[in-house]
């Protein structure tokens, strides 16, 4: 990525950073929705007065905070030895209850990528799994990871955490009569991480990919990184997969998209790229429709 594309993903950043905080000043975003009127997708339940949980099958769970503004959910996948958790969420409440409240395995946590709203309880677990790439090897000094402002996008402090693993992509990860396959998936962020449980055809994607306004415009996204990520998760997927991103919003609640949302947006962006698309907003970002549940944002410029 150039100086250019930097400067003007830094200006983006900063100006929505600035728009959200106007928002949430003005009551017009907020993490306290009131709870019996959040959306909730089918099968998903109240644990407390935040989080929900979802059965997927009996060993996969969606924990979700649909009272938070972006609709975060996080995944818990059990094996017979261990347990993953996928993300944990922007830490406005602690997570670790709701996992204690679904198994007694040991639990491993990796985040999709190290945006606050992602690792923000990941400081409260002993066990957990960084991807081998450079992009996240610098951020770790004597096995502490600090994050970033630039990758963190947040005025909130969030806590450093202690990496007890490293995988290294396309990893098995072998969790007892269950392997998870770690993807390395650049594009919204550069140490994205995506996980295929082939067995159970589900493909856990982060904010790579889920229903609402995707992101394309962050100091550490790059469009071209993206399309090349989509192409090799096309690769190594039997295209039958469902897919289970970070974010929902009202009017789709369940975080889950087919696996024909991969083509779709590989489609979009190809077209973005070659001016062949036209937005359907120009400012203060570009807006431009992927298919019915998905609409990816860019500078304005």
């Amino acid at each position: 990525m150039n100086l250019r594309k930097k400067l003007i993903g830094w200006l983006c950043a900063a100006f929505l950073l600035v728009a959200v905080l106007i928002l949430a000043a003005g009551g017009l975003i907020t993490a306290d929705i009131d709870k019996d009127n959040a959306v909730l997708s089918p099968g998903e339940a109240w644990f407390d007065d935040w989080y929900t949980i979802t059965r997927i099958d009996d060993v996969t769970f969606a924990i979700g905070e649909p009272r938070y503004w972006q609709l975060n959910y996080n995944y818990l996948l059990l094996g017979e030895e261990r347990a993953i958790l996928f993300d944990t969420g922007p830490g406005v409440r602690n997570i670790k209850p709701v996992v204690q409240s679904l198994t007694q395995l040991p639990v491993t946590v990796i985040s999709s990528h190290p945006h606050y709203d992602h690792i923000g309880n990941n400081h409260r677990f002993e066990r957990v799994a960084v991807l081998d790439v450079p992009s996240l090897r610098s951020e770790v000094k004597n096995d502490v990871f600090v994050p970033r402002f630039s990758r963190a996008l947040t005025v909130r402090r969030m806590s450093p955490f202690s990496v007890s693993e490293w995988w290294r992509p396309e990893q098995a990860i072998d969790l007892g009569n269950r392997t998870l396959t770690a993807f390395h998936i650049p594009g919204h962020e550069q140490g994205s991480v995506a996980l295929l449980d082939a067995g159970r055809k589900q493909l856990f994607t982060g904010d790579f990919i889920y229903p609402g306004w995707l992101v394309a415009f962050a100091p550490t996204s790059d469009l071209e990184k993206y399309m090349a990520s989509i192409r090799y998760l096309l690769q190594r997927t039997a295209g039958d997969e469902i897919l289970y991103g970070a974010h929902a919003v009202p009017e789709h609640p369940s975080p889950t998209l087919p696996h024909s949302a991969l083509t779709e947006l590989l489609n979009a962006l190809q077209a973005i790229e070659s001016e062949s698309l036209a937005p359907v907003s120009r400012f203060p970002l570009k807006i431009y429709p992927v298919n019915e549940d998905m609409e990816i944002y860019f500078p304005p410029f």
